[in-house]
């Protein structure tokens, strides 16, 4: 029954809390730029449950500024995030998601990706990706570039279940398609040791 973004007191938790789980929220759309409190230095799993407001969990506005977003966050898991456009789109610095294991994501309807290419440098400690009932989830990874790179180091479980607009692992972000018409999925090298971590 309040805006949980003019309380300070709520706020000021966030700065050394471990595990927030966060259900509806009133007008909150960007978790990190509407909540942030020094950059939830502390957090290792965050949960969003149930929600109909939420659009994304950053989204940086300003490229020329990169934020320093959940340096310890080491599970995220989103399930009936019904507005959620994307996870994470803007500039970060180093330290962001850089120990991030596991992403969960269900029922999350508006959801197009899981993640742009240039959020792939944080992601070298990713384990565990499990997508399912998101159904206009065209990919796991949007390539901002046609000379991107997909790599998970540490890969070592992919589910994917019940996409009903799924293309592919990853696809060529719609600007760039058009200055690449001739592109296709094939053209694009995934990487060989994610490949087999999987398979075995």
């Amino acid at each position: 029954g309040f805006d949980i973004r003019n309380r300070m007191e709520i706020k000021l938790l966030f700065k050394r809390v471990e595990s927030l789980l966060l259900g509806q929220l009133n007008d909150v759309k960007d978790i990190f730029n509407e909540l942030n409190y020094e950059g939830f230095p502390y957090l290792k799993y965050l949960s969003i449950l149930s929600n109909s407001k939420v659009k994304s969990i950053i989204n940086s506005e300003n490229p020329t500024y990169p934020e320093k977003a959940f340096p310890k966050l080491e599970s995220l898991f989103l399930y009936d995030v019904s507005n959620m456009e994307h996870i994470c789109h803007g500039q970060l610095t180093n330290d962001s998601f850089r120990k991030l294991k596991i992403i969960r994501l269900k029922i999350c309807g508006q959801l197009k990706n899981v993640f742009f290419s240039s959020m792939l440098k944080h992601l070298s400690a990713l384990e565990t990706i499990e997508v399912s009932e998101c159904n206009s989830l065209k990919d796991i990874v949007t390539l901002e570039s046609n000379k991107d790179h997909i790599k998970f180091p540490e890969l070592r479980s992919l589910t994917l279940q019940s996409l009903s607009e799924f293309v592919g692992f990853y696809t060529l972000d719609a600007s760039m398609q058009q200055q690449v018409p001739n592109w296709k999925p094939g053209d694009q090298l995934f990487d060989e040791e994610v490949c087999s971590k999987l398979s075995r």
